[in-house]
């Protein structure tokens, strides 16, 4: 059967850069399920090329430990995630910080990287 929203020829690449293992696998599990869609990339050395051979229409940081270079946040859109319902709970350490506060529920905050 063929995908009513995708008539408009090819669809978009979308690039996942991320270091820890639950996230490589469940990127891997998205490019499975999706085939042409999610591309991954592990290792900071690789972003920049990476961003240059697919275009990604966006690209998401789940656990990105690198600053993410200007050019890449000013050409493309960049998705960077933070546990907390910021502003609520900013800064380094979210995790430990709730836990010494004794909350044990937070949410999940997806930001737009680069915006002035």
């Amino acid at each position: 059967m063929d995908n009513p929203k995708n008539t408009q020829g090819p669809q978009p690449k979308h690039l996942i850069a991320t270091i820890k293992g639950w996230n490589i696998q469940r990127a891997r599990e998205l490019i499975h399920k999706h085939p042409g869609l999610f591309s991954l990339v592990t290792q900071p050395e690789a972003l920049a090329s990476k961003v240059e051979e697919i275009q990604p229409q966006y690209i998401f940081f789940p656990h990105w430990s690198w600053i993410i270079p200007k050019r890449i946040y000013e050409a493309y859109e960049c998705v960077v995630f933070h546990m907390t319902d910021l502003p609520f709970g900013r800064g380094g350490s979210p995790l430990q910080n709730l836990i010494s506060r004794g909350i044990h529920q937070t949410r999940i905050s997806a930001i737009r990287t680069g915006l002035e």
